[in-house]
C-alpha cells in the first residue's frame, strides 16, 4: 500500500473517530434534555440541550456523507415546484419539523454508513420513549408542566413520522403503477401503527391529566384521564366527562384530529397489507 493510500485510511479512521464523538456528545445533550424534563427544569434549559443535540447529530451527518455529497438528508421531502403551492408549503414545513427528531438524523447517518439495521435503530428510540411516556402518566414526581411537554413532544413527533411516512414516500416512490409507500415488513408496519394510536392516547391522557380543571367533573387521576381519552379518540363521548372551557374544547379537538390522521388514514393502509387466503 502506497504512502497516500495509508495517509487516506488514516484520516478516514480519524474522521470516524471524530463523528462518533460528535454522535456522543448529540446523544448525551438529548439525554440532558429528558433529565432536565424529569427534574423540573425550566422550558429554556430544556429547549437549548434539545436543539444543542439536534444540531451536533446534524454536523456529525455532513461529516458522514463528506463534502462532495449532498447535506439535504433522505429523510426529508424533497422541495421541488410540482404546480402545487400546498405540497410545496406541506413539504417545506414537514422537513423543518422532522429536523428537531434525533432519530432523524441518526437513522440517516447509519444508513449511509452502512453499519446498522435502521429498523431496530428505531425501535431503540420509540420503546422506551412509550415506556418513558407510561410512566410520566402515572408518576406524581413530574410536575404539570413537564408532563404537558413530553406529551407535545411526542404528539409532534407521532404526527411527524406520520406524515413522512405518507408525503414523503410518496414524492419519492414510484413505479409503473404509480406513487406507493415503501413497507419492508408489513407485520412491524402494522404493530409500530398501533403503538403509535396507543401513544395518542397516553399523550392526550397526559393533557387531560395535566389540565383536569378544564373539564367537568375535574379530571384527577392517571385511569379517569386515559378513560377521557380513549373515549374522545374513538369518538364514543358518554358524556360524563366534557369540556367546560376553551383549553379543554382545543385538547379535544386536537385528539379528533389525530383519530381522522391515524384511523381513517394510516390504519387503514396498515390493514391493508394484511393478506387474508382461503386454505
Amino acid at each position: 500500500m502506497s504512502k497516500e493510500a495509508k495517509s487516506m485510511v488514516v484520516i478516514k479512521k480519524e474522521k470516524k473517530v471524530f463523528r462518533n464523538f460528535i454522535i456522543l456528545i448529540g446523544i448525551v445533550l438529548i439525554i440532558l434534555a429528558i433529565k432536565y424534563a424529569i427534574c423540573n427544569a425550566t422550558v429554556v434549559k430544556i429547549i437549548g440541550f434539545w436543539i444543542a443535540g439536534i444540531i451536533f447529530l446534524s454536523l456529525s451527518y455532513r461529516l458522514t456523507t463528506g463534502a462532495d455529497q449532498p447535506t439535504f438528508c433522505h429523510a426529508f421531502a424533497p422541495l421541488k415546484w410540482k404546480n402545487s403551492i400546498i405540497l410545496w408549503m406541506m413539504s417545506f414545513f414537514l422537513n423543518i419539523l422532522i429536523s428537531f427528531f434525533p432519530m432523524t438524523w441518526i437513522g440517516a447517518i447509519y444508513k449511509k454508513s452502512n453499519k446498522l439495521e435502521w429498523l431496530w435503530v428505531e425501535e431503540v428510540w420509540v420503546i422506551p420513549l412509550f415506556i418513558f411516556l407510561c410512566y410520566a402518566l402515572f408518576s406524581t414526581g413530574l410536575s404539570l408542566l413537564s408532563k404537558s411537554i413530553i406529551a407535545i413532544y411526542v404528539l409532534v413527533e407521532v404526527f411527524g413520522i406520520a406524515m413522512k411516512e405518507i408525503v414523503i414516500s410518496l414524492q419519492k416512490c414510484s413505479d409503473v403503477k404509480g406513487e406507493f409507500i415503501p413497507v419492508r415488513n408489513r407485520l412491524r408496519w402494522i404493530l409500530m401503527t398501533m403503538l403509535n394510536i396507543i401513544q395518542i392516547i397516553f399523550c392526550f391522557a397526559l393533557l387531560f391529566l395535566c389540565n383536569g380543571q378544564s373539564f367537568s367533573p375535574e379530571i384527577k387521576k392517571p385511569l379517569a384521564s386515559l378513560y377521557q381519552s380513549i373515549l374522545t379518540l374513538t369518538t364514543l363521548g358518554y358524556g360524563d366527562i366534557k369540556p367546560i372551557n376553551d383549553i379543554g374544547q382545543i385538547i379535544v379537538c386536537c385528539e379528533l384530529i389525530f383519530f381522522v390522521l391515524f384511523v381513517t388514514i394510516k390504519l387503514p393502509i396498515a390493514t391493508s397489507l394484511i393478506r387474508v387466503k382461503k386454505i
